[in-house]
C-alpha cells in the first residue's frame, strides 16, 4: 500500500514566485542580520583557535572541517528561512493582484528577490573578503625575526668583530607593515579556516593566497539557501493543506459520533427510540 501511494503521489510543482519590484527598503535589515551572524561566526572561530594546541593534526583538521560545515549550514538555513518568508509574501501579493486588490509598497518590498539576497550577502562579507584579497595579492614568503643573542655571548665577545659581525643578523628587526596589519585583521575573521592547515606557521603563504576563497563559503551558502526558499515554502504549504484536511475529517467524524450517541447516550445507529415508537403506533 505504501509503495502504491508513493507511486501515485503527484510531483510537487513549484511555480516561480512574484519578484519584488522595489527590493531596496529591506536591504539594510538583511545586511544587519548577516553582520550579526558573521560576528557570531567570528567569535566561534576565535573560541576554537585553541585547537592548534592539539598534537594530532588530523584530528584538528577534522574538527575544524566539522565546525565550518556547521557554520555553513547555519547560513544556508538562514537564507532558506528568508526565502520561505519572502515567498509566502509573494503568494499573498499574487492572490491580491488576481482579486484586483491594491498592493502596498511595503508588501511589494517584502516579496521574493534574489538580487536583494545576493547584494545583502556581498555587502555583509565585503570587508573580510576584500581584506583577505588584499593580503593575497601582496603575499610573499615569510621572513622570521631571529631571537636575541644570549647575554653571555654579547658580553664575552662584544669586542671581537670577527664574531659579532656575522651574528649581526640576530640584532635586526623587521617592522610591521600595512600588509601585516591587514593580515592580522583578516586572520581574526578567518581563524577557523586557518585551523584546516596542519602547519599554519610554515604554510603562511598558502593561507594568505587561499583565504579569500574561504570567505566566499558563507555568502554562497546563504544565497543557495535563499534559492531553495520557494521549494521549501511549497513543501510546507502542502503539509499545511494536508493537516487541514485531516483536521476537517476528524471534526466531521467527531460531530457525527456526537450526533449518533446524543452526547454520551447509547448509540442509536441512525434510528432513535421515538422513531421506533412511531412505527409501532402505525402498526
Amino acid at each position: 500500500m505504501d509503495k502504491d501511494k508513493r507511486k501515485n503521489k503527484k510531483p510537487l510543482k513549484v511555480l516561480p514566485p512574484r519578484r519584488a519590484v522595489h527590493w531596496q527598503p529591506l536591504l539594510g535589515q538583511r545586511i544587519g542580520k548577516l553582520l550579526i551572524l558573521l560576528f557570531a561566526a567570528t567569535l566561534i572561530g576565535l573560541m576554537f583557535s585553541g585547537l592548534q594546541a592539539i598534537e594530532m593534526p588530523v584530528l584538528v583538521v577534522i574538527l575544524s572541517a566539522l565546525i565550518i560545515s556547521g557554520l555553513t549550514l547555519f547560513f544556508v538555513n538562514e537564507g532558506m528561512s528568508s526565502g520561505v518568508k519572502d515567498t509566502e509574501m509573494s503568494r499573498r501579493v499574487e492572490k491580491t493582484e488576481k482579486e484586483g486588490g491594491h498592493v502596498m509598497a511595503s508588501e511589494d518590498a517584502a516579496c521574493y528577490s534574489l538580487v536583494r539576497a545576493a547584494v545583502a550577502a556581498a555587502a555583509a562579507f565585503a570587508v573580510p573578503f576584500l581584506l583577505a584579497l588584499f593580503v593575497a595579492l601582496n603575499a610573499k614568503p615569510y621572513t622570521y625575526v631571529l631571537q636575541d643573542l644570549p647575554s653571555w655571548l654579547t658580553t664575552s665577545y662584544a669586542g671581537r668583530s670577527d664574531v659579532m659581525l656575522p651574528l649581526g643578523a640576530y640584532a635586526q628587526s623587521v617592522p610591521m607593515t600595512m600588509v601585516d596589519w591587514v593580515r592580522l585583521v583578516a586572520r581574526v575573521f578567518g581563524m577557523i579556516f586557518v585551523n584546516i592547515f596542519p602547519d599554519p606557521i610554515h604554510q603562511g603563504l598558502l593561507i594568505d593566497r587561499v583565504l579569500p576563497c574561504f570567505f566566499l563559503i558563507y555568502p554562497a551558502g546563504y544565497v543557495l539557501g535563499y534559492l531553495c526558499g520557494p521549494r521549501r515554502q511549497a513543501v510546507l504549504a502542502r503539509k499545511q493543506r494536508r493537516a487541514k484536511k485531516v483536521a476537517v475529517k476528524k471534526a466531521q467524524k467527531k460531530s457525527l459520533a456526537e450526533e449518533l450517541t446524543r452526547n454520551g447516550a447509547e448509540v442509536h445507529y441512525g434510528q432513535r427510540n421515538d422513531q421506533k415508537q412511531d412505527k409501532n403506533r402505525l402498526i
